[in-house]
């Protein structure tokens, strides 16, 4: 299974693909408060994925907080 991950602009959207089958496309959005912490919550839930690959053309600095948050709920 990976978890497939877009950094944009305003959303941070992600999914789980395993067997070229895809899971409902889930987002947060930036300008939320708790954004980071919804992130959590939701990714908490998730099955530890093989494979993590991330698109980003948002901030440096979200790119850094997202892999920083799979690290610690996944490992390396």
């Amino acid at each position: 299974m990976r978890l497939l991950i877009d950094i944009g602009n305003s959303r941070l959207k992600w999914t789980l693909e395993a067997a070229g089958q895809f899971e409902p496309l889930r987002s947060i959005d930036y300008r939320h408060n708790d954004q980071y912490q919804d992130l959590y919550q939701s990714w908490q839930q998730l099955p530890r994925p093989a494979q993590i690959l991330i698109a980003c053309v948002g901030a440096q600095q979200q790119l850094a907080t997202i892999v920083e948050a799979a690290e610690q709920l996944f490992g390396s």
